[in-house]
């Protein structure tokens, strides 16, 4: 059995009179069904527009337990209860014919095994042209409600077969004759008396008392038709209050006429009253706006106005009036303004049964406000709900307009980022022209400014073992001539040194500064035997870098440890004691003010520690620098530059340098270089 695979032939002369008009104002995107849907059901399917079903629904095989093969296969028929199958089928061919809403109720083998009864529903989504483009279906679980109308229709035939209680009451004499189930509704014991100034004395609630007691009188009036309807609590010996819905018939006799006797029945209404109280109290605690309308149809059917049947409080608040002002009065009389802009949709919620959800600006009777329109059929009418939305749009428009605010300053700032970003290529195009230049004067100055100086020292020397009458003035002022050449040579050979380092960049790679530190104190071994110095090493980290630079900072540490070694006041030199020594360290233990150039997680820490002069920790900003001297150049040798040099190595290496030290107490230079 395919039900779901049927083909229909041309639509019948019916439907296409059901579609004529405004195409536009009854279409509804599939994606607009699916969302009002979706979240409704227990299933949810659908089919192309000739009812076959080429999409899987896992919903509806989770709810009914059928396989994917069995869906795309039997379709729904197969899960129905053979009772209702028939009719079902009749039903949705009836339905593809017409192109009409499918709306019935049926029992569906579920998953577990049972038959739950289900609403099953079928929309058609039409396209702008009014052709049907597929066709939406749902299933509503009413099982609830199903054993509900079950329970309620068996209370009600009980209520009647044995709940019922009547009773005669004589006028005149105030007399009662009840049955025994009408003395049981009003917790009296069988033989009890009841008439109408007990029940006002005692029994009817005081609140309902008078009430009652004006209904009888406009019943026994002569000029009534004698009729009684009256809905009263009753409060029982016990205390327990219950509802009586009590019907009775006042009958006349004489002339003129007077009422003699009245007929009539009660029955216990108190569930329902609850329920109906409790409704009442939801519908009235809302937060969301409720209002029932019913439709006004003019001689050809054609629905032309709303009648305003009632509200809850949200509503009043937000329509900023009463539901007393606007009970019995038409939608139109109301609000005018929503026959431009709610009311077709309205209209088509009733012809078709199709929920609907619009939201659209207000700006009639002195609103000016967006609300968000919801609304379901109910019978000739339907039930609507809505709320004012203006707080969100408000947000949205400013949200949209921020955003476009956002989009203008991003295009102009990524103007300016291209722009910037050509000047700064320009700008390191000259950098590098700069740099070409300046290797091309370090290799001058290298070349053409040592030579000179290296004739000096050649002449100088040529002199002093050639010419033997020189008197020892000249010699002096040769000697002299010779040692300010060997500083210039020294000190040109640092700048170029200084110079390399600040502008190469070399490739780096991992560098052994055990390797590093090991061939330093080779290279320095023989100047260590001179001075008697002790050099201890310890274990130091691979790091990162270049290996020519990282030898030459040590080599500059270390040569200054050599140097500026101290002399007892006998003048007994103090042979140098050196240490250098490492230790990880995380971010968060690096001293105070060491910044390294480079942010990481984890650093080395690698320190070069003598007993040398040491120097005061106040000139601690100066000794990186050029040229910086705190001891003269005749008491210590040097340009000034080594240690302007270790600085710019560790810069290179991302890191940073330090130093600790107090005058005569040796010094401490610290390295941070990244892990």
């Amino acid at each position: 059995m395919e039900p779901m695979n049927t083909t229909s032939g041309n639509p019948q002369t019916g439907a296409q009179t059901a579609l004529t008009g405004p195409v536009s104002k009854a279409f509804v995107s599939a994606d607009e069904l699916w969302a009002l849907i979706e979240p409704l059901a227990q299933a949810v399917w659908e089919t192309n527009p000739k009812g076959q079903v080429l999409v899987d629904s896992p919903t509806w095989r989770a709810y009914t337990g059928q396989t994917r093969a069995q869906w795309l296969g039997e379709g729904w028929a197969s899960a129905v209860h053979p009772d209702e199958r028939a009719q079902a089928l009749s039903q949705w061919q009836e339905a593809l014919r017409q192109r009409i809403p499918l709306n019935t109720e049926l029992r569906v083998s579920t998953s577990d095994g049972h038959w739950q009864w289900t609403n099953l529903r079928a929309i058609p989504v039409y396209g702008p042209d009014g052709s049907v483009g597929k066709w939406i279906g749902l299933n509503l679980n009413i099982q609830d409600r199903k054993q509900a109308q079950e329970a309620r229709r068996k209370s009600e035939e009980s209520l009647i077969a044995a709940a019922m209680g009547t009773y005669v009451w004589y006028i005149e004499e105030d007399h009662g004759e009840p049955d025994a189930q009408m003395l049981t509704l009003f917790g009296l014991p069988p033989g009890g008396e009841l008439n109408l100034a007990a029940a006002l004395g005692s029994l009817i609630h005081p609140d309902d008392a008078a009430r009652y007691a004006q209904a009888v009188a406009q019943a026994a009036d002569p000029a009534s038709n004698g009729q009684l309807r009256q809905d009263i609590r009753v409060i029982h010996p016990d205390g327990q209050e219950r509802w009586l819905s009590i019907r009775g018939q006042m009958f006349f006799q004489g002339a003129p006429r007077r009422a003699h006797r009245l007929v009539g029945s009660a029955i216990d209404i108190t569930e329902r009253k609850r329920r109906e109280q409790t409704q009442q109290l939801m519908l009235t605690g809302s937060t969301v706006a409720i209002c029932l309308l019913q439709s006004i149809r003019d001689e050809q059917g054609q629905i032309v106005d709303f009648l305003y049947q009632g509200g809850n409080r949200a509503a009043e608040t937000i329509l900023g009036q009463s539901v007393e002002n606007m009970m019995g009065k038409t939608l139109l009389q109301l609000w005018p303004g929503v026959k431009d802009i709610f009311f077709d949709s309205y209209v088509q919620a009733v012809e078709t049964g199709q929920p609907f959800r619009v939201e659209n600006h207000y700006d009639y009777e002195g609103f000016d406000h967006w609300f968000e329109v919801s609304g379901v059929k109910n019978g000739d009418g339907f039930i609507m709900t809505f709320q004012d939305v203006t707080p969100q749009k408000k947000a949205q428009e400013a949200l949209h307009r921020s955003e476009t605010r956002y989009r203008q300053l991003s295009a102009e700032l990524e103007a300016q980022v291209q722009q910037r970003t050509q000047q700064l290529q320009a700008s390191v195009g000259e950098l590098v022209r700069s740099n070409e230049s300046l290797q091309q004067f370090a290799y001058i100055a290298s070349h053409d400014l040592q030579e000179p100086l290296r004739k000096i020292q050649q002449f100088g020397d040529l002199l002093k073992t050639q010419d033997t009458d020189l008197t020892e003035q000249s010699r002096q002022y040769l000697n002299r001539m010779q040692s300010a050449a060997s500083r210039m040579s020294m000190l040109i050979k640092d700048l170029l040194d200084f110079s390399r380092i600040s502008i190469q960049r070399d490739a780096s790679g991992p560098v052994s500064l055990q390797s590093v530190v090991e061939g330093v104190v080779t290279t320095l071994d023989l100047r260590v035997q001179e001075v008697g110095a002790q050099i201890h090493v310890g274990l130091l980290p691979t790091v990162s870098g270049d290996a020519s630079q990282l030898g030459q900072l040590f080599q500059n540490l270390l040569s200054n440890a050599l140097k500026f070694h101290r002399t007892e006041r006998s003048g007994v030199p103090v042979p140098p004691h050196i240490q250098i020594r490492s230790a990880r360290l995380s971010a968060d233990q690096l001293p105070v003010g060491v910044k390294p150039v480079l942010t990481g997680s984890a650093y080395y820490q690698i320190e070069v520690a003598d007993n040398g002069i040491g120097f005061d920790e106040q000139y601690i900003d100066r000794i990186f620098q050029v040229f910086q001297r705190l001891h003269g150049k005749h008491q210590y040798a040097g340009t000034g530059i080594g240690l302007a040099i270790c600085e710019k190595v560790v810069v290179n290496h991302g890191g940073a340098i330090t130093a600790r030290s107090q005058p005569g107490q040796g010094a401490t230079f610290s390295i941070y270089l990244p892990a």
